[in-house]
């Protein structure tokens, strides 16, 4: 009966150290619903959403790895005082 009293806003679900792997659902919902209201016809639905999401995915890597060469490799280089 503790599972009736859970909180989603006050009190997360414990992922431990994979709570960065929920951005693949919610990626992939997103991309549903963009592709429900976008999409001319339902032809084709699930691969453009997942075409999508595949998009999603790969340009938040690499914005991620363009952050981790500004923070760890161009920053260090600025003068400090």
């Amino acid at each position: 009966m503790m599972g009736l009293a859970w909180i989603p806003f006050l009190e997360p679900v414990h992922l431990g150290r994979l709570w960065w792997l929920l951005i693949v659902p919610l990626c992939f919902g997103i991309a549903i619903v963009y592709r429900a209201v976008k999409a001319p016809s339902m032809d084709r639905f699930l691969p453009g959403v997942l075409r999508l999401t595949a998009n999603i995915l790969g340009v938040m890597a690499l914005l991620a790895a363009l952050v981790f060469v500004v923070v760890y490799g161009a920053l260090p280089l600025l003068p400090s005082d």
